[in-house]
């Protein structure tokens, strides 16, 4: 879809990505679990292996940054909760 300037944020991913298990990550679960087949649960990995690199505080500030700069994306069917930075994984 990128490579075709296909929009993201409002699609269901034909492949989504295996949710980690519990006992891995917990943090992916608290306070609620992204929906696996949106881009946000896409962002969430990314942000939870970037933080293992000490590179996930650039990583969310620039989203963040980004979505601000398009705010007319609709961010619910992205798969974004409306307090989603408080989520632990993003913190």
């Amino acid at each position: 879809m990128c490579a075709h300037h296909a929009r993201l944020f409002n699609r269901k991913l034909g492949i989504a990505p295996k949710t980690p298990r519990r006992d891995k990550l917990p943090n992916f679960y608290d306070p609620y679990i992204p929906k696996n087949n949106r881009i946000f649960s896409v962002f969430s990995i990314m942000k939870h292996m970037l933080t293992e690199s000490s590179l996930g505080q650039q990583y969310k500030t620039d989203l963040a940054n980004l979505l601000n700069e398009y705010s007319d994306i609709d961010m619910v069917s992205s798969g974004f909760e409306p307090n989603w930075q408080e989520h632990k994984l993003w913190q």
